[in-house]
């Protein structure tokens, strides 16, 4: 490939790791972390084919924060599904750098401008700062941003009691509970302040994004303190959305990154409907025989429009995922069969 991004490649990391070819995703984690900065950032994306690998971040001025947690979740779950402590042993100091870097963009939003401020200002207080990581807008406080991060902090607890580190875990829990607080505070603030009763995407819109909202159900260990009425709203009004595209006729363009509701329907008890996104889903392999999707997808096959990436790896990785998900998965140390 000639782009490597830490978000598209941990989800195809993980992938890999549960059916089997452990060896790619820590080829793959190995190689992403020697472009850590000295500050703990891990780079959202290396371009392989340019003299800078770094080049278009400094271009296009990247600013994406979900990279630190999905670096450290990747590393864990190799570790988690493999045994194999070696990885995490190489690599548990970068991990360190990564917190030590999220915990210093929090430090941002912990300042008495934003804990004293309006209801407005209260709603950002503690959570990572704006970024590009939600590809859907620019700019903004997004959830899915301090979803990944919060899953840093837990999966940072894994290693570090794995390696004996346990003088580490008094600051890792004090930092986990508190950021928690922030992002679930901050997200009972927004249904007041916007007038909603679904999980928002992102702090400013107080928009719905149950495509993003799914990866802190299955990815991010979330399921159990999201809140469970506004969570179910999330996904019915997904599930209208798609019983529309279903009618006789009916055009519609989605992205099949949808892929990861699959997961997320089947962690919440909805296997009907998981199952019914899933079939829908499969439809839309185009040509059929390439036994892909691609990035966008559109009712009529022959309308002109953006498609993006064909195939979409990072679409495939969450089919891969999904399909496994409907005979295992893991719920924290549980094994669902």
């Amino acid at each position: 490939y000639d782009k490597a991004w830490m978000r598209d490649g941990s989800i195809a990391a993980n992938a890999l790791i549960e059916v089997g070819l452990a060896q790619e995703a820590r080829d793959f984690a190995e190689w992403f972390a020697t472009f850590q900065y000295d500050s703990g950032e891990v780079p959202p994306i290396i371009d392989t084919k340019a003299e800078d690998p770094l080049w278009e971040e400094k271009r296009n001025g990247l600013v994406e924060y979900d990279s630190q947690g999905e670096f450290i979740w990747l590393i864990a779950q190799y570790y988690r599904i493999t045994g194999d402590r070696a990885l995490l042993h190489n690599m548990f100091a970068m991990a360190l750098k990564s917190l030590e870097f999220m915990a210093s963009l929090r430090a941002k939003r912990l300042t008495a401008e934003f804990r004293d401020g309006p209801p407005e200002k209260r709603v950002f207080y503690g959570l990572l700062p704006e970024s590009t990581s939600h590809e859907g807008y620019y700019m903004k406080h997004s959830y899915w941003d301090d979803f990944w991060a919060l899953k840093g902090w837990q999966d940072a607890r894994t290693m570090a009691v794995a390696l004996g580190q346990t003088n580490l875990l008094d600051w890792i829990d004090t930092e986990y509970a508190d950021f928690k607080k922030c992002v679930y505070d901050s997200i009972a603030l927004e249904f007041t302040l916007k007038n909603i009763d679904f999980i928002p995407g992102c702090a400013e819109l107080g928009d719905i994004d149950p495509t993003s909202t799914a990866a802190a159900v299955i990815y991010c260990d979330q399921l159990e303190y999201l809140p469970a009425a506004q969570l179910a709203r999330t996904f019915d009004r997904f599930m209208e959305d798609l019983r529309a595209r279903q009618q006789p006729g009916a055009p519609y363009r989605f992205t099949p990154y949808e892929m990861r509701s699959v997961a997320a329907l089947l962690r919440m008890g909805r296997k009907d409907d998981s199952l019914n996104l899933l079939r829908f889903m499969l439809k839309h392999r185009r040509p059929l025989a390439w036994n892909h999707l691609a990035e966008v997808a559109h009712s009529d096959e022959r309308f002109p429009c953006y498609v993006g990436d064909m195939p979409h790896t990072w679409v495939g990785a969450e089919y891969v995922n999904a399909v496994r998900s409907l005979f295992v998965y893991e719920q924290g140390d549980t094994l669902i069969l």
